[in-house]
């Protein structure tokens, strides 16, 4: 599935990346939240996806500060891979790959 696929003014590219790291930041503090009220459990896996989303908006405001908003625009492509894979409670064995990424 093809999300974004456009070219913007550097300060609303900024604005929609930083509002699509922020709804998925709150998403996993929501689920963090579920998680501790319904079964008392921490999630670090979260807490720490939490942490890396952070770090790229520190990246992304970094690295726009040193642009020439007047010079350049920026291309925005993000793609979402869709794939279906065994769940939880699956009877088949699977075996994740080491290169996985999550966004």
């Amino acid at each position: 599935m093809q999300l974004i696929r456009n070219t913007y003014g550097i300060a609303e590219g900024k604005t929609i990346i930083e509002q699509l790291l922020a709804a998925k930041i709150t998403f996993l503090k929501k689920e963090i939240f579920k998680l501790e009220e319904r079964y008392g459990a921490d999630s670090p896996f979260l807490e720490n996806r939490v942490e890396e989303l952070k770090k790229c908006q520190e990246d992304l405001d970094f690295f726009l500060n040193h642009v020439d908003e007047e010079e350049q625009e920026m291309l925005i492509n993000c793609k979402i891979d869709i794939q279906l894979v065994p769940g939880k409670k699956s009877d088949k064995t699977t075996q994740k790959s080491q290169s996985q990424q999550w966004i």
